[in-house]
């Protein structure tokens, strides 16, 4: 509905709401140690914090909803130190397309009642940033030895592909719901990468 939404209800109520969880399940995704305080009063409600294990490492999560104007404007600010990406995406997709060590810095802010809305208001900052690990589906270096191997009559490797790195990162800004990156970049012990664009 184009209607203009009236928050009125929602600046009038006063919470305070804690808890703890030692595992919880989301879609198929397990958390551990979950602990979370939510505080709302007259039309804004904070998420301060909201921390938990997952998958060997630690998210903590700061987030700001805002309904005091004639639209709802919100903040996020969020953290990943030392999460194994590999089976935490499997949990998720059912799918296995990058592994190693994962850490992450985003802070995002956006206002608007619809989702279109609020993703042409997306700003911010952050960074993921994978250690030790692999793309798994693409093996650069061994696109080129089999290139290599193809003219000096050598076997192919039949290997499941996948391209190692020692360090993966993407650093991205995001101005009025367009990402770019600029300096994106990956190392490993036969290659250098960089790439940039935005979406």
């Amino acid at each position: 509905s184009s209607a203009p939404v009236d928050y009125t209800p929602f600046r009038k109520p006063v919470l305070e709401i804690a808890g703890k969880v030692g595992k919880l399940i989301v879609n198929h995704a397990t958390m551990e140690n979950v602990d979370f305080k939510l505080t709302g009063r007259d039309g804004v409600f904070r998420f301060e914090p909201f921390r938990m294990g997952l998958y060997g490492g630690e998210v903590e999560l700061n987030g700001t909803v805002d309904v005091r104007g004639a639209e709802p404007s919100s903040e996020a600010a969020l953290n990943l130190a030392g999460v194994a990406a590999g089976p935490l995406i499997r949990d998720l997709t059912g799918k296995t397309a990058i592994e190693g060590t994962m850490a992450a810095d985003v802070k995002v802010n956006t206002r608007g009642d619809a989702a279109d809305e609020a993703k042409r208001h997306l700003n911010g900052t952050g960074s993921f940033v994978f250690t030790d690990g692999a793309i798994i589906g693409v093996d650069l270096a061994g696109m080129i030895r089999n290139v290599q191997a193809a003219f000096k009559g050598a076997a192919v490797s039949t290997e499941r592909p996948k391209t190692d790195f020692t360090e993966l990162a993407v650093p991205f800004q995001i101005k009025n719901g367009v990402v770019t990156t600029s300096d994106s970049r990956m190392q490993s012990p036969l290659l250098r990468l960089s790439a940039r664009g935005d979406a």
